[in-house]
């Protein structure tokens, strides 16, 4: 294909070219002796002198396509994310779900009748170490407790013997 600028007389000679030629983005075909458009363009009809319009235009094929792209880019994108999203809430479920089950297997060993077991903590001062850290003060008062109730039945069996 030849790139050159278009004039109006290039309408007239259109049968004497021998190959194909773009012109200012008019690709027009000689074998077939038609001029094919496929540009979109925007344009205001204006009236002048002697009753004819003068239509005033712009091509906005460049426009459209660029718009077209960003809506593919787009579209892309909230799917990227959305699958980002997606891996970063399975990864923090996954991390949560493994500090309830640590808590959760403590206290099971704790109801077993380990009172001196205590749950881990993660050392990051969220709810979860709040929660742990109550439930730790608790378990340390209940087994003072009870050491201090065997301290008190083992003197009473002591008193009672003597």
């Amino acid at each position: 294909m030849v790139e050159r600028p278009f004039t109006l007389s290039d309408l007239d000679t259109l049968q004497q070219w021998d190959t194909p030629t773009i012109c200012n983005g008019l690709e027009i075909i000689a074998p077939e002796r038609r001029a094919i458009v496929s540009r979109r363009a925007v344009g205001v009809p204006l009236p002048v002198p002697g009753g004819l319009t003068l239509i005033v235009g712009r091509d906005i094929e460049d426009l459209h396509r660029f718009a077209g792209s960003m809506g593919q880019l787009g579209l892309w994108s909230v799917a990227l994310l959305s699958i980002l999203g997606i891996g970063a809430g399975l990864a923090v479920s996954r991390s949560v779900l493994r500090r309830i089950e640590t808590i959760t297997d403590a206290s099971r060993t704790i109801m077993a009748g380990d009172l001196s077991k205590r749950i881990p903590l993660k050392g990051s001062g969220d709810e979860l170490d709040r929660l742990s850290e109550s439930l730790n003060g608790m378990l340390a008062r209940l087994q003072s407790t009870f050491a201090e109730m065997r301290r008190f039945s083992s003197r009473t069996r002591v008193a009672e013997l003597t």
